[in-house]
């Protein structure tokens, strides 16, 4: 008898022998616990992984939000999406709003240029070339907002200030309307707090500053835009006779007569550019020019520049050239004649300012439209040369990213060169 067979007959042997009945109820009982059982532990593990799946899923979410790069912050001007590094330009009678995606709000003044050249989380760069500009700065924590115009940096986290810097007198203004703001530059005394009420003017002519209080009632025009007379003019703010600064030491000493300023340095002063055209013709251009101070001949291109008659500036601004030579002003008539000329003629001028001030306080300034005269002129080796000499000096500085975009075209066409040459 084989194995299998001979199992099966022993097995149903000992199932007849058997005693105990099979009790069915109770199996089913058993059956029926038994099976309850692996329910309630399927429920608890299915329970048990759910909690574990959205625990996952909130780990993953705080962790990408954790990983994610904040974004910076935006801006709008009143044509669409605003550009970073793009110069911004007011005319006499315009100003300019600057709405920032955190809701702080820059208004740039009448006659005046700038521009946002840097933008992060924390807030924004404006340089300010000229003229003058209202913020109001949202306080967040950690912000970092910084306003440059020519030498000077004002640093800010969240307040009501106003801006002003005219290269044509070298004089910088600001004036804080709530919180504090801090201000590099020279004539300071190192680092300067301006708090609430507060104006302080810095005129780079006469190295002098002045700190004053109370400076802030009724001094904003009625767009809440600085056009008042006092951010024109530092030297009337500070209650002085609204004269021209005092000039160098080397700059020639003023008549008594200029004690008295003419009607036509009055009316610029008061806005009325037109009318201090009107003045000067009447007065004589040609005789202004050769009598006139060094620094009431650029007040007198100023009035060219503004009242649309380019050739009083110019003639204006060469006068001082010709007549003040190795002087401030001298300096300054080269870079506004720079500013004044196309492309092609405005290198020389730039270079002349630099000539005379290399280490002045437009010398930045000075060196970037340089970069940027040779570039839109096309002589690629000169604008090479140039945005070498400019990031050796100003590796941060605002016409950085155009130098080393210069640097590299001269490289990338050099190695074009060098390469179809060995073909």
């Amino acid at each position: 008898m084989n194995a299998p067979i001979e199992r099966r007959e022993k097995f149903f042997r000992a199932w007849a022998e058997t005693t105990c009945a099979f009790d069915k109820d109770r199996a089913r009982d058993h059956f029926l616990a038994a099976h309850r059982a692996g329910r309630a532990t399927d429920a608890r593990v299915v329970r048990e992984m759910a909690w574990l799946t959205a625990a996952a899923l909130v780990a993953t979410a705080a962790i990408a939000l954790w990983l994610r790069a904040p974004e910076s912050v935006a801006f709008m001007t009143p044509g669409g999406q605003g550009v970073v590094g793009s110069w911004l330009a007011t005319d006499a009678s315009s100003e300019l709003p600057l709405a920032f995606s955190e809701n702080t709000r820059i208004v740039l003044g009448q006659d005046s240029r700038g521009r946002v050249e840097q933008v992060s989380r924390r807030g924004a760069r404006f340089l300010l070339e000229r003229g003058a500009v209202h913020a109001e700065v949202v306080h967040h924590p950690g912000a970092d907002w910084r306003f440059l115009a020519g030498p000077f940096e004002v640093r800010v986290t969240g307040t009501a200030l106003h801006v002003a810097w005219d290269p044509a007198r070298d004089q910088f203004t600001v004036r804080v309307d709530n919180g504090s703001v801090l201000v590099q530059g020279p004539y300071l005394g190192g680092d300067r707090v301006v708090r609430a009420g507060e104006l302080c003017v810095v005129d780079l002519s006469s190295r002098s500053m002045r700190l004053l209080s109370g400076g802030v009632n009724g001094m904003r025009g009625a767009a809440g835009s600085p056009t008042d007379e006092s951010l024109a003019s530092p030297a009337r703010a500070a209650g002085g006779s609204g004269g021209d600064p005092a000039p160098l030491s080397n700059a020639p000493p003023r008549s008594v007569s200029s004690a008295v300023p003419p009607l036509w340095t009055m009316l610029e002063q008061q806005g009325d550019h037109e009318g201090a055209y009107s003045a000067v013709q009447r007065a004589g251009p040609a005789g202004l020019c050769r009598s006139a101070s060094a620094d009431a001949l650029l007040e007198l291109a100023k009035v060219g520049q503004l009242s649309g008659h380019y050739e009083l500036q110019r003639d204006a601004l060469l006068a001082c050239r010709r007549r003040f030579p190795s002087t401030s002003q001298s300096a300054l008539a080269a870079y506004e004649l720079g500013r004044a000329s196309s492309s092609a003629a405005a290198a020389s001028w730039f270079e002349a300012y630099l000539a005379d001030q290399p280490d002045g306080p437009l010398a930045r300034e000075a060196l970037g439209r340089l970069l940027e005269a040779q570039s839109l002129a096309r002589n690629a080796a000169a604008a090479r040369d140039v945005a070498n000499r400019y990031l050796s000096r100003y590796p941060d500085g605002p016409h950085a990213p155009l130098a080393r975009r210069t640097v590299a075209a001269m490289r990338s066409e050099h190695d074009e060169t060098s390469a179809a040459s060995q073909k």
